[in-house]
């Protein structure tokens, strides 16, 4: 059989390789998303134009609405602060309340089944509570123990922190004509820093930003900026051997010269927060930092007895049928990729930046 000479066949170019954008990096995708659109027929793109030209509208209108809410959010503010004025006198002592019958259905309680097997697990927790006498002024521990009955503010805590944050007395906030909020934390007097209350501001984007339109999703944190904590000599928690421990094997130094503390929260650095090119572990921590102003925010401040109480949580504890509120599920809905959480060094947190 004559062996058939190959023909000549004619030049094809060759596709580039089909890849899955998803599985790409943000930049590489969006670049390569960037180059397929760039390869339609111009009739098409001259719509994309006019399509994208729609979502701009969109956009700004969106922005104005988010504007809207958050000067209504201003306006409750000063109707919440009342009832949070009653909570703070209620557990600092300044004022006994009366006893009062529950107003909300007590028929779904959480039932305390099967307790026994996870209580260890919970054991700080618990001598917390069983160590408060039946004539305490006000609640002693309170906020302490709501932080700690959370699970990334209690990560954040560490043993050093926790005869200091057993001062905390009250946890505030308060807006400004800058778009942005202040989380304020009063301080009982203490022996180690001199501050009456220490400050965390968080700035909010609230308009379209001109260079990247298209990225406006809400009002969302951009910017943080912290206070400066007047230490006492010897007791400075944020500074490897510049407190008094007898644990020294405890102080950690995880890069920036720091011991690990809760009170890094109020140690902001100077930033340049519109460089694009963020190194990625300054980048985590200043999306977990905003994860965690947002929570506090939005979650500790309103809610705070709930999460003394387990009426609420925020880990992803499987259910065990009773009913409860999950603070997890909710958060989780409309939770982004950008997300991180607690000072500075610990793990990326389960809440975003958003606001709304």
């Amino acid at each position: 059989m004559d062996k058939t000479e190959p023909r000549n066949l004619p030049l094809q170019r060759v596709a580039p390789p089909r890849l899955a954008p998803a599985y790409l990096t943000s930049v590489s995708r969006r670049k390569y998303l960037h180059y397929l659109v760039n390869q339609l027929p111009q009739t098409l793109q001259d719509k994309i134009t006019v399509l994208k030209n729609i979502q701009l509208e969109y956009l700004n209108l969106e922005a104005e609405f988010y504007h809207e809410v958050h000067s209504l959010e201003m306006k409750y503010q000063s109707k919440f602060q009342p009832l949070l004025d009653k909570r703070r006198d209620i557990i600092t002592g300044k004022v006994e309340p009366p006893k009062e019958e529950p107003k909300w259905n007590t028929s779904h309680d959480l039932k305390l089944n099967g307790l026994d097997k996870e209580i260890e697990f919970y054991q700080e927790v618990q001598n917390t509570f069983e160590n408060i006498p039946a004539e305490a002024k006000g609640f002693p521990n309170f906020w302490f123990t709501v932080f700690k009955n959370t699970n990334i503010l209690a990560e954040m805590i560490k043993d050093h922190d926790e005869p200091l944050l057993k001062k905390l007395s009250d946890i505030g906030i308060t807006y400004g004509n800058d778009d942005s909020f202040t989380l304020e934390f009063v301080f009982e007097k203490n022996d180690y820093f001199s501050n009456p209350v220490l400050t965390k501001q968080y700035f909010l984007r609230t308009t379209v930003d001109d260079e990247g339109p298209f990225a406006f999703d809400g009002l969302e944190i951009y910017r943080s900026k912290g206070c400066k904590i007047k230490w006492y000599d010897n007791k400075n928690l944020t500074v490897r051997g510049g407190y008094d421990t007898k644990d020294k094997e405890k102080d950690f130094d995880y890069g920036l010269g720091q011991n690990e503390t809760f009170f890094n929260f109020f140690n902001v650095p100077e930033i340049n927060y519109n460089k694009e090119d963020l190194d990625k572990d300054l980048q985590d921590v200043l999306e977990t930092d905003f994860g965690i102003g947002h929570f506090i925010r939005d979650r500790i401040i309103p809610k705070a007895v709930l999460y003394l109480t387990g009426d609420v949580v925020d880990d992803e504890s499987d259910d065990d049928g009773d009913n409860y509120t999950d603070e997890s599920s909710e958060v989780d809905e409309d939770e982004d990729d950008s997300v991180g959480e607690s000072g500075r060094g610990s793990k990326k947190s389960e809440h975003n930046n958003k606001t709304y």
